[in-house]
């Protein structure tokens, strides 16, 4: 399941792009995260969830020479990966997102079922 923060980034990028920044130590350049084991997506969605990161307060950037650098502090990191690991799998199992995924699921099956006159 895919989970997207309400302006196109899906969780698992976000999830990508962290662990990615937690193996080169917490601080990379754009192409050594796009390039690394865990990141699957193009150096575009890699940006804009790194430019999201620094919004949140979870990464700074600084520019060396030609090249901009984004420093993590891998504590607040790992405490930013285990809270919303936490709430996706309170989300998938937890009981009241069962029932709205049905109610959506009704819904869904009522809007593209012909009315029966």
């Amino acid at each position: 399941m895919s989970r997207s923060n309400g302006g196109g980034i899906l969780f698992e990028t976000f999830v990508n792009v962290v662990r990615a920044l937690q193996d080169l130590d917490g601080k990379a350049r754009n192409k050594d995260i796009v390039e690394s084991e865990y990141t699957t997506r193009d150096e575009r969605q890699v940006l804009n969830v790194l430019q999201e990161l620094r919004r949140m307060g979870y990464v700074t950037d600084e520019k060396r020479g030609m090249y901009t650098y984004w420093i993590a502090d891998e504590y607040d990191l790992t405490v930013f990966y285990t809270r919303e690991k936490e709430y996706l799998d309170n989300l998938t199992t937890g009981e009241e997102w069962n029932e709205q995924k049905r109610e959506y699921m009704l819904k869904k099956l009522r809007d593209k079922s012909p009315e029966l006159e």
